[in-house]
């Protein structure tokens, strides 16, 4: 399994469009993504799967 995600992957992950991830990017509620060639952003792996896991004990009031 691939250490790094790219946008598609991280939108299908959380359910939502680019245009949220851009915002929650910009409001500082999802972590930025690092250059990972001259046209690419990505994220590690580990760091999605953490924020999801976190939004989904936030969800059940944990």
């Amino acid at each position: 399994m691939k250490e790094h995600v790219l946008f598609p992957e991280v939108m299908d992950l959380l359910r939502c469009s680019r245009a949220t991830l851009y915002r929650e990017i910009k409001d500082g509620l999802f972590p930025k993504p690092f250059k990972l060639t001259r046209n690419k952003n990505a994220w590690l792996r580990k760091d999605v799967l953490k924020e999801i896991e976190q939004r989904r004990l936030a969800a059940n009031g944990q």
